[in-house]
C-alpha cells in the first residue's frame, strides 16, 4: 500500500552499554524494606554487572553482644505489573502516544524519593513486598514501620504454623452431604477418591503456573504476571563495635558496615520495567512470648512423628492448652505442626527474656488487623526503637548508610549530546 509505512521491529545491538549511576543516602530502622535505587530499563536489554559500594553505620545500640545482618537485594518488576489493577492502562502509554498516566498520580512521599506524578518505587516496592516478603494469607499493610513496609525478624521458627484456638475453631463448617446431614462409608470413600485424584492432579493448591502444567507447559514463577523477578543479593553480618558517640564523647557500641558487592550474571529484559534495590538491616533477636523449650510437650507417641503415620500431615499438629505450653499463659490454646520444631529448632535463653531489651514481644494476640491472630514475625516501631540507646526520646535510632551503585547495561542507547569542553589546567 502507497502511502503506509508499516511497524518494523527493531534489532537490539547490545554492542551499545551504558552505565548508569546512582548516588544515595538513606537513613532507615531496623527491619524497614527501604527503598535506594530505581533504574528502567527498556525490551531487549541485558542487565550486565552490578556494582555497589557504600558505608552504614547505626546510631548508638544498647546491646553490645546483639549481631545484625546487612541485607542487599535487586528485583525486577515489569511497567504493566506495578499496579495490577491498572495494567491495561499502562500497556496503553506504549501502544498510544496520547495516553498517560494521571491517573495513578500521588503525592510526594519523601521516602521513596517521590514528589510529582506516578510513584513507580513505591508501586513496584508494594509488589516485591506482596510476593517476597508475605505469606499467602498476609498483605503489605499488615506490618509497617514508619511508613515502610516491615520485614520478619529474619529466621524461620516453630511458630510460624501458629495458629490461635479461637481462629481454628471459627473455620470450622457444618457440612450437608446427600438429603440428611449425615455420612455413609460410601460418602466418604467417594470423597476420599476425589481428593487423591485432586492431589495427583496437584489441583489441591493450584496457582496459574500449576495449570499450564497439567497442559505440559511450563512457565517459571518469575515469568508469570504480576511476579517481579529476584535478580540476586548479598547479606552481611556484623557484631557491634566499641566507638565513641562524636556529639557527646560517651563511649558506646554500634554496628559497622563497608560493603562493595557485586553481581555479574546475565539477566535479559523482555518488557519495559525497573530494577528496584532494597536494603533490609535486621538485628538478632529472641521473641520474649517464648518461655521454655517445645521438648517439654514431647510426652506422647504423637510428638515424635511416628513413622506409621508419616504420609499424614495432620498427625503432626499438636494443640497446646495456654498456660502449659513453650508460650506460658497467653490466654488461649493454640495449634502448631511438630514438624517445623524439627526443621527449625527453637531459641534457648537461661534467664527470663522479659528482662532482655535484645527480645522483642513475640509472638502476640493481634487486636489489629487481624483480631484473634497471632503476630508471630513482624517487628514494631517500637521493637525498631528498642535496638538503641536512645529509644525514648527518639533522637538516635536509625541506620545511616551512604553509596553508590554502577549498572552495566547492554542495549541501544547511546549518549548523543554533544561534548562539553572542559578547562584543562
Amino acid at each position: 500500500m502507497k502511502g503506509v509505512q508499516l511497524a518494523r521491529p527493531q534489532s537490539v545491538n547490545r554492542s551499545k552499554v551504558r552505565v548508569p549511576t546512582v548516588n544515595y543516602r538513606i537513613q532507615s530502622r531496623p527491619w524497614q524494606i527501604q527503598p535506594f535505587c530505581i533504574m528502567p530499563v527498556l525490551p531487549g536489554e541485558i542487565l550486565r554487572k552490578t556494582l555497589w559500594t557504600d558505608t552504614a553505620i547505626t546510631d548508638p545500640l544498647l546491646n553490645r553482644f546483639q549481631g545484625w545482618w546487612c541485607e542487599t537485594k535487586f528485583f525486577y518488576v515489569r511497567a504493566r505489573d506495578a499496579v495490577p489493577a491498572q495494567t491495561d492502562l499502562i500497556k496503553s502509554i506504549f501502544l498510544d502516544p496520547a495516553a498517560n498516566l494521571s491517573a495513578l498520580y500521588t503525592a510526594a512521599d519523601p521516602k521513596y524519593f517521590h514528589v510529582y506524578g506516578v510513584n513507580w518505587l513505591k508501586e513496584c516496592t508494594r509488589q516485591i513486598v506482596e510476593h517476597y516478603f508475605r505469606a499467602d494469607d498476609e498483605a503489605p499493610d499488615d506490618a509497617i514501620i514508619d511508613g515502610l513496609w516491615a520485614a520478619t525478624v529474619g529466621t524461620d521458627n516453630w511458630t510460624d504454623s501458629m495458629v490461635l484456638g479461637a481462629q481454628q475453631d471459627g473455620k470450622d463448617v457444618t457440612l450437608t452431604v446427600g438429603g440428611d446431614d449425615s455420612f455413609t462409608m460410601k460418602e466418604l470413600s467417594q470423597a476420599e477418591r476425589m481428593y487423591q485424584f485432586l492431589k495427583m492432579g496437584l489441583l489441591t493448591d493450584m496457582d496459574y503456573s500449576d495449570f499450564l502444567r497439567t497442559y505440559g507447559v511450563k512457565i517459571p514463577a518469575e515469568e508469570l504476571p504480576g511476579k517481579p523477578k529476584y535478580l540476586g543479593g548479598v547479606s552481611e553480618w556484623t557484631m557491634p563495635t566499641n566507638t565513641v558517640e562524636p556529639t557527646t564523647g560517651v563511649a558506646t557500641t554500634a554496628c559497622y558496615w563497608q560493603n562493595k558487592d557485586r553481581m555479574d550474571k546475565d539477566h535479559l529484559f523482555k518488557e519495559p520495567g525497573f530494577v528496584i534495590g532494597l536494603r533490609i538491616y535486621r538485628p538478632k533477636v529472641f521473641r520474649s512470648g517464648i518461655k521454655g523449650s517445645v521438648s517439654g510437650i514431647m510426652d506422647t507417641a504423637l510428638e515424635w512423628l511416628p513413622a506409621v503415620l508419616m504420609d499424614d500431615p495432620d498427625t503432626s499438629l499438636v494443640r497446646v492448652a495456654s498456660g502449659v505450653g513453650p508460650l506460658g499463659a497467653i490466654g488461649q490454646d493454640y495449634t502448631f505442626d511438630m514438624r517445623d520444631y524439627f526443621l527449625y529448632g527453637e531459641e534457648f535463653m537461661n534467664f527470663d527474656p522479659t528482662t532482655w531489651t535484645g527480645a522483642v514481644a513475640l509472638p502476640a494476640v493481634n487486636t489489629v488487623p487481624n483480631p484473634d491472630q497471632f503476630n508471630k514475625r513482624y517487628p514494631t516501631v517500637a521493637m525498631a526503637k528498642q535496638m538503641f540507646v536512645d529509644a525514648t526520646a527518639d533522637v538516635k535510632t536509625r541506620v545511616e548508610t551512604s553509596g553508590r551503585i554502577d549498572f552495566t547495561i547492554a542495549g541501544r542507547i547511546i549518549d548523543t549530546t554533544p561534548p562539553v569542553a572542559r578547562l584543562e589546567v
